[in-house]
């Protein structure tokens, strides 16, 4: 932002005049992000009309499926903290699903190893009379089955991949031309 100051001839009483110029930049910017946001949308078009299609041919039930599968990874969330919680000295079930939803929003704002989310967890539970120790130890349970859970589909991935006898993959093959087993 630049200054500039008028002051007034002499003999008058003095009087100074300051209008503040700001600078083109903030505007040229903000034009330049709207311009790539209109080009990421354009190079996106395509991808617009196969989630468009797929919407289309989406059956009402398989999105109620969805949704309630959504729903219960928050709720398991919170019945996993519950359990890891001392006795009669925490938040209700709904509260703690509550709280396992905004962990997931702070995760997807900010980004840094799920670190945003954990600390949201923390003052959540604190705030709600959980102790942070307990509320430490209801987060480390947390990741340890997050974790454990990931092995178990590395694990299930891995086995996938060993071929059989004939030499096709467990899943078999799926592509034009490929061996028969």
């Amino acid at each position: 932002m630049s200054v500039h100051v008028e002051a007034t001839p002499p003999g008058r009483w003095a009087t100074f005049r300051v209008r503040l110029r700001r600078p083109p930049w903030p505007a040229l910017l903000s034009v330049l992000g709207l311009a790539v946001a209109a080009a990421v949308v354009m190079a996106h078009v395509a991808d617009l009309h196969t989630l468009g299609a797929t919407f289309r041919d989406l059956r009402p039930w398989s999105l109620a499926l969805a949704l309630l599968l959504q729903a219960m990874t928050y709720v398991i969330t919170g019945l996993v903290w519950q359990r890891a919680l001392p006795p009669r000295s925490g938040p209700s079930l709904m509260d703690l699903a509550s709280i396992a939803v905004s962990k997931m929003l702070a995760d997807q704002l900010v980004p840094v190893l799920g670190l945003g989310g954990m600390m949201w967890v923390a003052h959540g539970l604190h705030r709600r009379g959980v102790p942070r120790a307990a509320a430490a130890f209801a987060i480390l349970v947390g990741l340890a089955g997050f974790y454990l859970a990931y092995g178990i589909a590395l694990l299930a991935m891995l086995l996938e991949l060993i071929p059989r006898p004939g030499g096709a993959p467990r899943g078999g093959c799926r592509r034009r031309g490929c061996p028969s087993s």
